[in-house]
């Protein structure tokens, strides 16, 4: 389950239990989260009229993970909630910047893989997230596709020049249709 890949990834150190939560909750894949520990923080913002947090991967956000995700990665901004968001920004401001090719969720995949019994325990977590999408409208489900980065390649129709605090507000209350938490 999502909690116990939480649960486990905290025995491992704080920024384990940062990654577990942004792909368990958020749906961030394992290429944008370990190309996110070489940003120092830059792709975690606050918008100034709302106050609310989102990781922003587009390509004026953070232009390396827009460029090597995956094709049917789309550039795009993640609502996340305040609490994750500091100490995902604090983290990544002083954390050690992974090395070319080191993967930060590699040493998370094989603690959880006894566990799980699985490779790639993070990327079936990420997809255990979409499987809770019962009480979402057809609409929102596509943008919650969206917002984990596959199926679509723009936004979903209707969402599409919303100012960012609304896109925001959006993603939120899909979340919380979701209970991601």
């Amino acid at each position: 389950s999502r909690k116990a890949a939480i649960k486990e990834s905290k025995k491992l150190g704080k920024d384990y239990e940062l990654l577990a939560e942004l792909t368990s909750y958020y749906g961030v894949r394992d290429q944008e989260v370990n190309r996110s520990r070489r940003t120092k923080g830059e792709i975690v913002k606050q918008d100034q009229e709302s106050g609310k947090w989102y990781l922003d991967f587009t390509k004026k956000g953070e232009e390396q993970i827009a460029k090597k995700a995956r094709k049917k990665t789309v550039p795009r901004i993640i609502w996340i909630d305040a609490d994750i968001a500091k100490r995902l920004k604090s983290f990544l401001e002083t954390a050690e910047p992974l090395k070319a090719k080191e993967n930060w969720t590699a040493k998370l995949n094989r603690a959880l893989k006894p566990i799980f019994g699985k490779k790639e325990t993070i990327k079936d977590v990420r997809k255990r997230l979409e499987t809770r999408t019962w009480d979402l409208t057809d609409r929102e489900y596509r943008l919650m596709k969206w917002m984990h980065g596959h199926d679509v390649k723009k936004v979903p129709a209707g969402y599409e020049g919303l100012p960012l605090p609304e896109f925001l507000a959006v993603q939120k209350s899909i979340r919380e249709k979701m209970k991601y938490k």
